[in-house]
């Protein structure tokens, strides 16, 4: 069975707002505050080293109103301006995200949340999973089968049931609920005097906040009625603000956001001009930066690969088995190069790694390469690999 492909999606502006107020003050021995940029390198490594992703976009706020400003003046107008440590940060940060060499999308006149609403469904669509990299609950309305939030502070992951578990409504519901409660941070105004136990129990019997209007008058408790009645404006519009716009018109297509290799030398420069002691030890060495072994655990990984291969005309290979007897050993993995200092991993049978790539699918692959005699192969007693 050929594996789905999966997309990352980082919802960069609420995370860096999160790693600022959630860390304690950091700062450099010449006062550089470095509090958010440390929380944000800490999981983009963490993201990068353990799901190694093949689809990747880092999704920010634009400078400027968006189309919720246009509807509703007010929208967001209680939050206070970003804290001046904060706003020092935020061009090392992006320094951090281009020596990642990971995409960045924002798009002026809309938030992040929409570009990850417009982007997971488009991948949704295409038969590919999706993980968004997220504590706001803003984005439940998002959440299927195909489409989860991963919070990284807490290392908790969101799926439809978590969803029902946490606000008692199925995802799509999500925006019901909230549209009567509003949001305080966002200064969406909801039904005055609606709670969210209430608001809950109003929309696991009537579904909707159409379908609520359309039945006041089965509403037992006349105060949930007249704040319901005396406020129905209020109600649609702040269902408004908070539903994610999955239309946004953004210059690129998810298929598009590949990660690619990472800047060592930059990200050396900035965690030694940063003081981050931690991150400059586990970046090799220096007289190593010339060498290159990646692990390939993802299918579209491992095409890319075999192009490259056919590509250069030439490869070496070794097979990594269970036995040194070619007859009862098994494969649990594949070494391949085509480069000096360079060279490529797939694990196929490990018991603890993953992901891995399908064996079925790796020889599926691979055969074509194998037989094709314009091709020159180098290994080590291939008599053995070849049995």
């Amino acid at each position: 069975m050929v594996e789905k492909k999966r997309l990352f999606l980082v919802d960069g502006s609420s995370y860096i707002y999160r790693a600022f107020f959630a860390l304690p003050h950091l700062s450099t021995s010449d006062g550089i505050p470095t509090n958010a940029i440390y929380g944000f390198t800490a999981m983009l490594n963490r993201l990068l080293q353990d799901y190694r992703p093949a689809y990747m976009a880092i999704v920010l706020d634009a400078p400027g109103p968006t189309f919720r400003h246009e509807v509703y003046q007010s929208y967001k107008a209680n939050r206070p301006q970003m804290p001046e440590s904060l706003a020092a940060q935020i061009p090392y940060i992006k320094e951090i995200i281009r020596a990642f060499n990971i995409p960045v999308v924002e798009k002026e006149g809309y938030e992040a949340d929409d570009i990850i609403a417009t982007l997971a469904k488009q991948a949704e669509a295409d038969g590919a999973e999706v993980t968004i990299i997220t504590g706001d609950k803003d984005l439940f309305q998002l959440v299927s089968s195909n489409i989860t939030l991963f919070d990284t502070m807490k290392d908790t992951g969101t799926d439809v049931a978590a969803v029902r578990k946490k606000i008692g409504v199925n995802p799509e519901q999500a925006t019901e609920v909230f549209g009567l409660t509003g949001d305080t941070i966002d200064n969406v105004p909801g039904v005055p005097g609606i709670g969210e136990k209430t608001a809950i129990q109003l929309i696991q019997q009537f579904g909707s906040i159409d379908a609520l209007y359309q039945n006041l008058d089965a509403i037992p408790k006349k105060k949930v009625r007249d704040a319901l009645r005396n406020n129905r404006e209020l109600a649609f519009l702040s269902k408004q603000l908070v539903t994610v716009d999955c239309r946004v018109p953004i210059d690129c297509s998810w298929h598009e956001l590949r990660p690619g290799e990472p800047n060592i030398e930059a990200l050396r420069q900035l965690y030694k001009r940063l003081e981050f002691t931690r991150f400059l030890k586990n970046l090799p060495r220096e007289q190593d930066t010339h060498k290159h072994y990646q692990l390939i655990n993802h299918p579209d990984q491992m095409r890319s690969l075999f192009s490259r291969l056919r590509e250069q005309g030439m490869f070496a290979l070794d097979l990594e088995t269970t036995s040194e007897q070619p007859m009862r050993a098994e494969i649990i993995g594949i070494s391949l190069s085509c480069a000096q200092h360079e060279a490529f991993y797939i694990p196929v049978g490990h018991r603890q790694v993953a992901p891995q790539i399908d064996k079925g699918l790796l020889l599926q692959e691979l055969k074509p390469l194998l037989e094709d005699e314009r091709i020159k192969k180098i290994g080590q007693n291939l008599k053995y690999e070849y049995i």
